[in-house]
């Protein structure tokens, strides 16, 4: 298979530059003002919008509580690890021991001046989608004709799963913009053939900036080391530029997880030993993401038939698209999405939201291939191909727009009963007293406590050690949590010379484990 490649600046040693064909280009490499202000405009509009229908409140989930804990630490000075989860390395599925800092340092002007604003850390957050668009504009735009770009971010903008994010506290989003400012700027080094030490030292700085936001951020560097491989044809080749943003991204991750290496190797541990759990763990993950992107991207309408059609409409294009754009020319973004694709099927603890930074990439593949299609005439091919991908996201949209609630959200913050026994906890108990909850990140927020959570498929007897191992005093359980309604509230029962209900709010209640 023929691959062209970018053109490419002086290898290493060596003062003349390789010819390399350069790769195709749009009528002009760089957008004019007014594209920008159009865009610019575009990004606007859905910041203001998504701020406007913030709901109160958060769901849940506790990953945000972790990280609010963690921005808390660095506003007050102390040690951003120490966020009082005690971490069980039988079910290291919750999460890991701690997460990396970038997240939290963007939380922390928040937590410093306001404290814990929960519609302040979410504002955060659709600032930095409104800037993941632009950067997303101009990665896409040497590649697309600036109406294929306007209406790609049109439909990122208001994709229903991505919308939905606004109202979490979550670092998916500033992640998808650190990314793609990334790939922008490695673009760009291609571009101008890897001249200038600041350029590449400042590119080099924002990889390992998307991998301080999230961990699987650093699956960029080895892209980019396998893509300098094949675009350069050997180690010798690449040129000194380049080295130069390998080098600054590879120094500051090595000391990066030499800082925090107890806290990132935990994110291992739920990685399959044997090859019989790999390929189920495989399996599970994508059969996840293929329903992810049938319920959360693009919602089924009244007929089955239609919603699954359109969805296999949508995966043709984008394999197509993928493969004509690999037989054309072979740039970074070829590499990065197989790259990032193994990783997120491999990881155990997949989750719909993993798959955000690729919804740009396929929106551009299926461009891509569409543009491949036949266009003489007046009704063509591609003509039937746009209308059908722009009409089905559209009806999606509006469909699921329809159903949004805007009500305040009566989970976790917003439960005044999960409150009440937060406030038992921190006025009425011991404050070195460890708590086993299943939220126990966001226990640990609000109540002040550490605390940890239970394994699910432990046995009676490991449970109890695990317990007994913790320092746990009390056990907040509910109906809410349907493992507590399954497991632990069962657990409980058999072992009632153990634990003595002592508080009770709703349908939450705290459990003291009974010191003999």
């Amino acid at each position: 298979m023929a691959m062209a490649f970018p053109s490419c600046g002086p290898p290493f040693g060596q003062e003349q530059p390789v010819t390399i064909p350069a790769p195709s280009r749009g009528p002009s490499e760089h957008p004019i003002l007014k594209q920008w202000l159009i865009l610019v405009l575009l990004a606007t509009i859905v910041v203001a919008t998504q701020i406007a229908s913030l709901r109160a409140g958060h769901d849940w989930g506790d990953d945000f509580a972790q990280y609010i804990q963690q921005a808390l630490n660095l506003a007050a000075g102390h040690p951003m690890l120490e966020n009082g989860y005690i971490y069980n390395p039988s079910f290291p599925d919750l999460g890991p021991r701690a997460y990396p800092p970038g997240f939290p340092l963007l939380l922390t002007p928040v937590v410093k001046l306001a404290g814990v604003d929960l519609r302040a850390m979410k504002i955060i957050g659709i600032a930095c989608f409104g800037l993941a668009l632009l950067a997303i504009f101009r990665l896409l735009f040497p590649i697309l004709p600036f109406g294929y770009c306007l209406a790609t971010i049109a439909g990122l903008g208001f994709t229903p799963f991505l919308w939905g994010l606004k109202d979490s506290i979550t670092s998916d989003i500033p992640f998808l913009c650190i990314l793609y400012i990334a790939l922008v700027m490695l673009q760009r080094c291609d571009t101008r053939h890897w001249l200038g030490t600041g350029p590449m030292v400042a590119t080099g700085i924002v990889i390992y900036a998307g991998f301080a936001v999230r961990t699987a951020g650093g699956i960029l560097l080895p892209a980019l080391i396998v893509y300098l491989l094949l675009r350069f044809q050997g180690f010798r080749r690449i040129p000194r530029g380049a080295w130069i943003v390998l080098i600054t991204a590879g120094s500051l991750t090595a000391i990066h997880l030499e800082a925090t290496m107890r806290e990132s190797l935990s994110y291992t541990d739920s990685v399959p030993r044997q090859s019989t759990a790999f390929f189920h763990a495989v399996h599970s993950n994508v059969m996840m993401y293929a329903w992810t992107l049938h319920y959360l991207f693009f919602p089924p309408w009244s007929s089955r038939f239609l919603s699954v059609s359109f969805c296999a409409l949508l995966g043709g294009l984008c394999i197509w698209g993928y493969v004509s754009k690999l037989r054309s020319e072979l740039t970074m973004l070829e590499i990065f999405a197989p790259f990032y694709l193994g990783v997120i099927l491999v990881v155990p603890w997949g989750s719909g939201r993993y798959l955000i930074p690729l919804i740009p990439l396929g929106l551009m593949y299926i461009v891509c291939a569409i543009r491949s299609l036949p266009a003489d005439g007046k009704w063509t091919i591609r003509t039937a191909a746009t209308a059908a991908v722009a009409g089905g996201i559209l009806g999606s949209c509006l469909t699921d727009f329809g159903a949004t609630n805007f009500s305040p959200i009566k989970e976790s913050f917003g439960n005044p009963d999960f409150m009440s026994v937060c406030a038992f906890l921190k006025h009425d108990t011991p404050p070195e007293a460890v708590v086993i909850c299943k939220k126990p990140r966001l226990s640990t927020l609000v109540s002040g406590h550490r605390s940890s959570v239970y394994d699910p498929d432990a046995s009676d007897k490991e449970q109890l050690k695990w317990f007994k191992d913790c320092g746990a005093r009390y056990v907040l359980t509910s109906p809410a949590f349907p493992d507590d309604q399954r497991i632990l509230k069962p657990f409980l029962e058999r072992h009632r010379d153990l634990f003595r209900m002592t508080f009770r709010s709703g349908n939450f209640e705290i459990y003291q484990i009974d010191a003999g």
